[in-house]
């Protein structure tokens, strides 16, 4: 009985804290600094759906993204737009910002690097940048890496401990993001 409450309770749970993801994603407003814990979460999952044994730590992710505050539809959608502004017509070390009064929002990207495509005559290229996220005074980032060609065909994409390549945390609207934390810095 107690196992069935126990499970019971975490559907409730993750019911309730997806539904503005999925409702972000039907929309197209999938920024995955507005909708950094449910995307790591699912990420986490696609990384390690091969591997042999599981720790805990997949569903302390999902639990995660139910207990910190995240951005409603509207904010996440605003921090979208922001972003693919940036990513399409930014330049380095430039910053795009927007702000929410009512709600005591804010977001922020900061574009830090672009690599462009070897050998590419088009505006192929990867670009990282810093996704800063406001809530009431709460600051939060994350560091992504976004390319607009696929990066996998390219012998760049990152490899964890055991060899598997690490999939995008997302793709839309052209480009596929990760985590920066899988490359290596230079």
């Amino acid at each position: 009985m107690k196992k069935l409450f126990i499970l019971f309770l975490s559907f409730t749970l993750l019911q309730n804290c997806s539904r503005t993801y999925w409702k972000a994603q039907d929309n197209n407003c999938l920024s995955p600094g507005a909708n950094y814990y449910t995307q790591e979460a699912l990420n986490y999952h696609e990384r390690t759906k091969h591997y042999r044994y599981h720790s805990g730590l997949g569903v302390a992710k999902f639990f995660q993204s139910g207990f910190i505050k995240q951005f409603d539809f509207q904010d996440r959608c605003r921090h979208t737009q922001v972003l693919l502004e940036a990513l399409n017509n930014g330049d380095d070390l430039m910053s795009f910002e927007w702000k929410n009064n009512e709600k005591k929002t804010y977001g922020k990207i900061k574009l830090l690097k672009t690599y462009p495509k070897y050998r590419s005559y088009s505006d192929e290229v990867c670009r990282d940048y810093i996704s800063f996220i406001g809530i009431k005074d709460k600051i939060k980032q994350h560091k992504f890496r976004a390319c607009n060609y696929k990066l996998q065909a390219f012998g760049g994409l990152p490899m964890d401990k055991f060899g598997y390549g690490i999939p995008p945390m997302i793709k839309f609207s052209g480009w596929e993001f990760y985590n920066l934390k899988f490359f290596k810095q230079t």
